[in-house]
């Protein structure tokens, strides 16, 4: 059963709190619908990490969700990819 994207960010959330992390900010997007524009406002800046996760090797267009997730990226950003 699918939960709702802001469902399953909540975990990534409740552990940022627990670190102490309050400058991290949270945008979970459905990679192939992403607008970087609402992105970085949603975000309050660009991107400083990309995160990928068992997700591209089930993508019509992997490579386009790349560009629409790298429009959202500062220049410096890391970008983090697991797919098997």
């Amino acid at each position: 059963r699918r939960r709702p994207l802001r469902r399953r960010a909540r975990p990534a959330r409740r552990r940022a709190r627990r670190h102490g992390l309050s400058s991290v900010r949270l945008l979970q997007s459905d990679a192939t619908a992403l607008d970087a524009e609402r992105a970085i406002a949603e975000l309050g800046g660009a991107a400083d990490l990309v995160v990928a996760t068992y997700t591209l090797s089930i993508m019509s267009d992997p490579a386009a969700a790349w560009v629409r997730a790298l429009e959202a990226a500062a220049p410096d950003a890391r970008l983090a990819i697991v797919d098997m």
